[in-house]
């Protein structure tokens, strides 16, 4: 059995997730994608891109995915990877984030 106010101390620590609003399967979910980005990140150890030197389709895929021009870098808005220890996943998605195109479609918000 929790200790009163256990369930109201996790959802204070849980992010918000806006599908469900459970702060229960939210952090069960917020693991999960930390899980799922650490892959990423383990794949881009080492290469600037994710298919090697030159920026592809690919990179723009992803990072389109993951990331809006309006949120500076930051995966769905809130997630700094590097806050994280992914380090080079963040590093990607500064590159990505830092290209010309992107600037013109964030101006164009």
């Amino acid at each position: 059995m929790e200790p009163v106010g256990a369930d109201r101390d996790r959802q204070a620590r849980a992010p918000h997730c806006r599908l469900c609003g459970d702060p229960v399967h939210a952090e069960v979910a917020c693991g999960e994608r930390i899980g799922a980005l650490r892959i990423l990140d383990g794949a881009l150890a080492g290469t600037p891109y994710l298919l090697g030197e030159a920026f592809t389709l690919a990179d723009l895929n992803l990072a389109a995915t993951l990331s809006e021009p309006h949120e500076n870098g930051r995966i769905d808005g809130d997630l700094d990877p590097a806050d994280h220890g992914l380090v080079a996943l963040a590093d990607w998605l500064n590159r990505c984030c830092m290209r010309e195109s992107w600037d013109r479609i964030r101006d164009m918000g």
